[in-house]
């Protein structure tokens, strides 16, 4: 609730033009110091929001409603990409962020940047110069690079060669802003000390404190051990100190100044700020503690307006704030030893006050570490006019109550104590009681009080000294590597496999942030390898990006570089008691690749093809080639073993240890490897190392390797006794007088009656100690093959490594609910990876593994690409990714010991492969798509024994598979079942009743038949799937009818005239409205045409053709063949010579004189026997008569036809001539519409077919003629209506899978001015006056609908 005394705030106008930045910040400063006055501050952030907006006044909300609040940006923890949320529009600090872009507050930049750069040192002290750059830094939005701008204006402008010299001698990876503040405050502080101490007594180095009372001897006490001794006898002489590792003193002693330089903050994580920078409400969480007695009388300040005046304690207020909020109970502050035997002090308070130098003049304060600011009364103020003066207060003062109080002034004094001279800030307070009190901030940067932890850990000390080396960032190991490959295998090149439509918007994000990271670049040239893309979600929704690189492992060679065993390591460590073990933060995206390597990861996706710059996971040489890394960066340190990807590091003792690790961390920090804190197990007596336990006393079998037969139950029935006799089989040899131990139990199973007796019961135990014996469990040799044998049961799943004919580990867990009911080979692969997964640390980065499972579809599932498998699966195999195995089928009978452990599995389960999301989700069926598939597969008989086949396992041989599943044989490997539904891989399995609708949508576009293929083929399945797409596609109406026309056929060539006019082509053509006549030669070639003016009567035609038989001679054949190409060349002739002026006659003489070849000659030489006289010069000879042989001609022109067959069948293709009863369809100009066959003609490839409205009959060549699958159609005549197509769909049932087809269609017939075939005498024909039928030309009617 508001106070009566509280200003009000002006409402901010920001349509005034003197509105700049400048006086937003100050306008919200007030608001916050408003907003404490209030109480909201606690209070959520809509109110405040509210509060804000309605100070502002209505201009300011305009403004407001204009912003956009951006969305929420998922992160990425694999690739250390934070999670963004979106901006609330309800949130003050949000809010005041929208406003300072408004405004321009950072518009300032360059000017900033000037200002910062500009900086010098002058008189100031370091730590103020500092303060200074930190300060003109914070608007200069420099993001990552601030620091080491920071730095660098440190180092360059300090002027203080000693602080130079220190600055440069700090390694480039430790020089953060924290280091070089420490280093400057400590040459600054150990200069103003000596300075004191030279000031003083020149002749003492240090001011000797009281001595202790009691003390009774002679002897002068020493500061530096804090004994009494004799001179040059000092215990402490040439000693290190733990504390500040300076030699001379002991870590108790008074001079002692690791206080002064220990970084105390960066042991603890920084807080983020609340988003009001220096004016966080911190001390409320830290008030007072460890200070039992002590009043908490706080204050701090919040500035109204903005303080002109550089503040020496800018940096160390902010600093010791961020250390004081991590304060917990334990944390203490306690006053400096030098302090409280200050004998200048008040008795009363002597503990809690000191006493500074203010030029000659004493300032007794009160130390209160819960304040954050330096408090003086009026009246004592006043006594320092003269030394500084009183400015005017531009702050308010907040006390434990809440209340805000106006200071009547500030003042600057320049305090000194214990040889430091800083100048401090006062807020002066006008009241009755002399109030003095010096804030935390200064107490502590007068080293009069310091944070103690009740347990300060050395270890933490160093791990959290190589924060950078230990945490959540990817490194980048030096150099490049180079993958081998073998030149003769040959390049793979994958296309990319399809991705959901509900997982595309995610995989492009993680595709864009790898690149972001520097793990994937995008490819654009042309690549010899392309790799698949397999994406899987996780499960916290993200997507993950693997490689496949199945086909690339088939051609990379492999480096074979040998692991140490672990009986070489257990020499080693011997003596050892402290250990710890590292791993490497995505250790594999640590190694750059060369550029000819990237493109060697080249992978497809639907978004274009990416490569690798890091080593991706999945090549079976990445193992090696990390082992021999970290061989050759740690392998000769003293006290660290590598292992394929475990560091480990031993030490006889804690100091011994930490040493090591220390060489470690630092050879990590200068290789820039990354180590993953989270995975790391540092300090431990006893660790888990390759499989084994790792202690002081030496090597122990893991609990873990033994748990699965120490802990199994006890067989409940002959059954599962069988198991347990049968796995004693397998280990047998191993085993001394087995027939002894497990004598009991091999009587039980003879017994009828199966009763578990204490006897028995004994044996049991027995058995299980041999087997957890050292007869039978093998250390594991990194450098030997291992075997490593699963199983899955109805219950549970078993593993176990064998090596050296002898047992490693074992494993076993029980199957949850959801996994009992996965098919048997989803089981036998969920076996597989259990055991991968269990005993990663023995099978990671071997390639001489071998996997036996009594399944044999998983030998061959193993061979197929990722995508083809089922969808669990799918999620196994990308699981299975790091690992290089061979997988090998073994009778159940030789498997024993995984048969046991599966059958008798510990009752521990994992999450299901249910409970994460599938690699392609059932999510692409909608759910009303999915509860139809359901239903109408519990009532389909043939899926319902399918699925029962694929939970039970398939046969091993065809002829015991059910009649009604034995289509399904050849896909076994493929299919799984998931929520009521079967699929094929990632296809669904559709039900009989469904397949009808399913062929209906898979055709509803009217693609063609290749298309409906591989769209069907993608998403759904069923057997003959493909037959019933063809018959489909190839009875739709709407399809036939404007399907292309087919091929052309190979051309026929037809006889040759052997002499010339025995065979004439004629035609007729019309060219800018004039008709003519055209006769050619088919033997010379020879060309008449005759213009035929408007009179086109037959009559009139007929002349003109007995005027050229009168002129060349009757000739034997006529038809138009070769005509219509000589139509094409004389309207050539006639455009050209239009165009031109010349004269067509003259042109016709021309073309008639010009000579094929110089065999052949001109058609006037192979039609007239003469060369004609032209308007080029000839001479007489060549004028005279002369005969071409017939025979050459023939011959030539036979072997013009041959060339011309010979490219004219390049593309054509022989078709399959129609035949009666034959379904066929007739191209006519609105498409392939309905006709009957009848007969075939006397013409090659010409047949007589019914067709039209008339049922009128044509002669069609093969070409326009259309075969289909339909049944034979039906052209009934009816004279009023037309004729009625009968479609075969009418004749006959429809099949159920064959979607509807129209009953019946309504044609009209065609006229053809060519057919030879009689017409219907009944039929009327109109006629000219001359007696000339008239009929429509036949491109005009011959269908109409």
């Amino acid at each position: 609730m508001s106070s009566p005394q509280l200003r009000t705030l002006p409402e901010f106008n920001p349509a005034d033009p003197n509105t700049t930045a400048k006086e937003w910040e100050a306008y919200k400063r007030s608001f916050l110091v408003h907003l404490d006055a209030l109480g909201l501050d606690e209070k959520p952030g809509k109110r405040k929001v509210g509060v804000l907006l309605a100070n502002m006044g209505k201009e300011a909300i305009k403004i407001y409603d204009s912003f956009t609040w951006a969305p929420r940006v998922e992160g990425n923890a694999d690739n250390n990409i934070p999670d963004v949320p979106a901006e609330d529009k309800h949130d003050l600090d949000t809010v005041f962020k929208k406003f300072d872009t408004h405004f321009g507050v950072h518009n300032y930049r360059n000017i900033k940047r000037q200002e910062f750069l500009n900086t010098k040192r002058g008189n100031k002290s370091i730590m103020d110069y500092i303060t200074e750059l930190k300060k003109k830094a914070e608007y200069c939005e420099y993001g990552d690079q601030r620091e080491g701008l920071i730095c660098d204006m440190i180092i360059n402008g300090v002027n203080d060669r000693k602080c130079t010299e220190k600055l440069m001698e700090i390694p480039a990876a430790q020089l953060t802003l924290d280091k070089v503040i420490q280093t400057c405050r400590q040459v600054e502080l150990t200069k103003a000390h000596i300075d004191t101490l030279d000031a003083e007594n020149p002749h003492v180095n240090y001011v000797k404190p009281k001595q202790k009372v009691g003390y009774q001897g002679t002897h002068p006490y020493c500061d530096k051990c804090t004994k009494h001794h004799a001179l040059r006898t000092c215990p402490a002489f040439n000693k290190q100190c733990n504390i500040c590792g300076m030699r001379g003193h002991f870590k108790a002693s008074p001079i002692c100044k690791g206080t002064q330089h220990a970084p105390r903050s960066s042991r603890f994580p920084r807080r983020g700020t609340s988003g009001r920078g220096s004016f966080s409400r911190g001390y409320s969480h830290s008030r007072g503690r460890g200070r039992s007695g002590y009043r908490q009388n706080v204050h701090f300040t919040e500035s109204v307006d903005t303080v002109d005046v550089a503040q020496p304690n800018t940096h160390d207020d902010m600093h010791v704030g961020e250390m004081f909020d991590q304060c917990t109970i334990h944390d203490v502050y306690a006053a400096d030893s030098n302090v409280l035997n200050d004998t200048s002090r008040s008795s009363s308070d002597s503990d809690w006050s000191v006493t500074f130098d203010v030029k000659g003049i004493n300032l007794t304060l009160e130390i209160d570490t819960g304040a954050r600011c330096n408090v003086i009364a009026k009246s004592i103020a006043e006594k320092f006019t003269a030394i500084a003066p009183i400015r005017k207060a531009n702050n308010y003062i907040n006390g434990i109550s809440g209340h805000l109080v106006e200071p009547v002034g500030q003042i600057i004094l320049p305090c000194r104590h214990n040889g430091k001279l800083m100048n401090l800030m006062f807020q002066i307070l006008d009241t009755e009681r002399p109030i003095c009190l010096l804030g935390r901030p200064d107490s502590v940067r007068y080293n009069l009080v310091m944070r103690v932890n009740s347990v300060t850990s050395c270890i933490e000390d160093l791990i959290g000294s190589f924060s950078d080396v230990v945490g959540e960032e990817i490194g980048c190991l030096p150099g490049e590597y180079e993958i081998k490959v073998d030149s003769s295998v040959q390049p793979v090149v994958h296309a990319p496999r399809p991705v959901p439509v509900a997982m595309r918007d995610q995989v492009k994000r993680e595709l864009d942030n790898l690149v972001r990271c520097g793990i994937i670049a995008s490819v654009t040239e042309p690549t010899e390898w392309v790799s698949s893309m397999v994406c899987v979600r996780k499960k916290n929704g993200r997507v993950r990006i693997c490689l496949d690189p199945t086909d690339l492992n088939k051609a990379v060679l492999r480096e074979h570089f040998p692991m140490n065993s672990i009986e070489d390591i257990v020499t080693r460590v011997h003596g050892s008691k402290v250990f710890s073990t590292l791993d490497a933060n995505m250790g594999y995206f640590q190694i750059r690749l060369t550029q000819k390597s990237s493109m060697l990861t080249t992978f497809n996706t639907p978004f274009g093809r990416y490569r690798y710059l890091r080593m991706p996971m999945g090549l079976k040489c990445a193992a090696e080639v990390f082992q021999r890394e970290m061989i050759n960066h740690f392998g000769g340190i003293e006290g660290v073993e590598v292992v394929i990807d475990d560091i480990l590091i031993h030490g006889a003792n804690m100091e011994q240890h930490n040493a090591r690790l220390r060489t470690v961390l630092q050879k990590a920090r200068s290789i820039n490897l990354k180590l993953n804190k989270a995975k790391c197990v540092i300090g431990k007596p006893e660790v888990n190392y390759v499989g084994h336990l790792l202690t002081g006393d030496g090597l122990k079998p893991t609990p873990e390797r033994v748990r699965a037969i120490t802990e199994m139950r006890v067989p409940e029935n002959h059954a599962e006794l069988e198991t347990i006799l049968g796995m004693l089989a397998y280990v047998a040899k191993f085993i001394p007088k087995l027939s002894e131990l497990n004598a009991p139990l091999r009587a039980l199973k003879t017994q009828e009656q199966y009763v578990w007796t204490p006897e028995v019961d004994q044996a049991f135990r027995d058995v299980k100690n041999a087997l957890t014996s050292t007869d039978v469990l093998r250390y594991f040799d990194a450098s030997k093959p291992l075997t490593l044998s699963v199983d899955a049961s109805q219950q549970g799943l078993g593993a176990a490594v064998i090596q050296n004919h002898g047992v490693v580990a074992y494993a076993s867990r029980a199957l949850t609910p959801a996994e009992q009911r996965y098919a048997q080979i989803e089981k036998e692969m969920l076996a597989v990876v259990f055991g991968c997964e269990r005993f990663h640390k023995l099978i990671y980065g071997k390639s001489d593994v071998t996997i036996e499972s009594d399944h044999k579809p998983l030998e061959s599932i193993m061979k197929k690409p990722i995508h083809s498998a089922p969808m669990r699966i799918q999620k196994m195999m990308l699981k299975l990714q790091p690992y290089e195995f061979t997988l090998i089928h073994v009778k159940g009978k030789d498997l024993g010991l995984a048969d046991c452990l599966s059958r008798l599995p510990l009752p521990e389960t994992c999450q299901s492969m249910d409970d994460e999301v599938m690699v392609f989700p059932v999510e692409t069926l909608t759910s009303s798509s999915h509860d139809v598939i359901v239903e109408a597969t519990k009532r389909d008989d043939q899926l319902q024994l399918l699925k029962r086949v694929i939970s039970d396992g398939w046969p091993d041989k065809r002829s015991a598979v059910p009649l009604e599943v034995l289509p399904f044989w050849d896909v076994r490997d493929e299919l799984s079942t998931y929520n009521g539904v079967i699929y094929r891989g990632e296809r669904v399995v559709i039900p009989s009743e469904l397949r009808a609708t399913t062929l209906k949508t898979i055709h509803s576009s009217h693609m063609g038949m290749t298309k409906c293929k591989q769209r069907a083929r993608e998403l759904v399945y069923w057997p003959g799937m493909n037959k019933q797409i063809e018959d489909t596609v190839s009875r739709c109406s709407a399809c036939l009818k404007y399907q292309n026309k087919p091929q052309k056929e190979p051309m026929i060539i037809h006889p040759l005239p052997s002499l010339p006019w025995s065979k004439v082509g004629a035609d007729l053509f019309e060219y800018d409205g004039q008709h003519y006549l055209i006769l050619v030669d088919y033997y010379s070639n020879f060309i008449e045409v005759a213009p035929l003016a408007r009179n086109l009567t037959s009559r009139h035609v007929i002349q003109h053709v007995k005027d050229n038989i009168a002129r060349y001679g009757i000739m034997d054949t006529l038809s138009n063949g070769l005509a219509e190409k000589s139509v094409q060349t004389v309207k050539n002739l006639i455009k050209k010579c239009s165009d031109s002026g010349d004269d067509i006659y003259l042109a016709l003489l021309d073309l008639r004189n010009t000579p094929r070849d110089d065999e052949m000659g001109s058609p006037m030489q192979r039609l007239m026997g003469r060369r004609a006289k032209t308007r080029l010069p000839i001479s007489e000879n060549l004028r005279k008569p002369s005969s071409i042989n017939p025979s050459v001609v023939s011959n030539r022109l036979m072997d013009y036809r041959q060339k011309q067959k010979f490219y004219y069948d390049q593309n054509a293709k022989e078709r399959a001539q129609c035949r009666e009863g034959d379904s066929v369809r007739i191209h006519t100009p609105d498409g392939w519409k309905p006709a009957e066959y009848i007969k075939q003609s006397s013409e090659p490839r010409s047949h007589i077919v019914k067709a039209g409205s008339s049922g009128r009959l044509y002669r069609r060549n093969n070409s326009m003629l259309l075969k289909t699958q339909e049944d034979p159609h039906i052209i009934q005549e009816h004279k009023e209506a037309g004729n009625k197509v009968v479609s075969p769909e009418a004749q006959s049932v429809q099949p159920k899978f064959a979607p509807p087809q129209p009953q019946s269609v309504v044609t009209k017939p065609a006229q053809s001015a060519n057919e030879h075939i009689p017409k219907d005498p009944s039929q009327k024909q109109l006629t000219t006056r001359s007696g000339r039928v008239i009929r429509k030309p036949s491109y005009l009617s011959d269908y109409s609908t």
